[in-house]
């Protein structure tokens, strides 16, 4: 699914590499490829989401492969971020003064920062939550396999183990529960009152 003859504009390009890092520490890649399948072939699905590879590493090669497609390929995970993670493609926004990102309505993208759930409010709660965190996921109904399957795929970065672990559980949380009142309970369940606290004044 490459365009061999037409590929990806060079500012856009340009963009996404200077702000790669920053977004493949945040990227869920095999959500992306999942919401991007006419663009990826299932060979790159495949090679991106290897299950050996760490989160990361899939979101490197994810960032790796979409600068290798055409020239709607910038646009279409603008868009696809404004859906998974916001935040990430508010950052593309501010960072970038290329026309038809200002200009092309993608500047009219929301970000409801003052969620207590949203990305970058877990995010900041990640930072603040230290080796309880495996108590907190446990009073969060994620099971032992699970946490450590997330923590596996962040070896040596327990912020990231932490807030992939509050994303999985926003996401899968049923939208009828009161999901501000259950993490507050269960951080304070954890010993972390003090967090709690906070999510509830947010």
């Amino acid at each position: 699914m490459d365009s061999p003859d037409i590929g990806m504009k060079t500012e856009h390009r340009e963009l996404l590499r200077r702000l790669k890092s920053q977004i493949c520490k945040d990227l869920d890649a095999k959500k992306a490829v999942s919401e991007m399948t006419h663009l990826f072939s299932e060979e790159d699905e495949q090679w991106i989401t290897h299950q050996s590879l760490t989160f990361p590493e899939k979101a490197n090669r994810f960032m790796d492969t979409l600068l290798r497609k055409g020239p709607t390929a910038f646009q279409q995970f603008v868009k696809v971020c404004e859906k998974i993670h916001p935040h990430i493609a508010k950052k593309i926004i501010e960072e970038s003064t290329l026309d038809d990102v200002v200009d092309g309505g993608l500047q009219r993208l929301e970000i409801n920062d003052s969620d207590p759930l949203c990305d970058s409010s877990l995010r900041d709660l990640a930072q603040g939550i230290g080796s309880e965190f495996e108590t907190l996921g446990t009073y969060l109904g994620i099971s032992h396999v699970n946490i450590q399957k997330i923590k596996g795929d962040n070896p040596y970065n327990t912020e990231n183990q932490i807030y992939n672990m509050l994303i999985k559980w926003r996401n899968t949380c049923p939208s009828s529960e009161d999901k501000v009142d259950r993490l507050a309970s269960a951080l304070k369940k954890s010993g972390r009152t003090d967090l709690a606290e906070t999510l509830r004044d947010h």
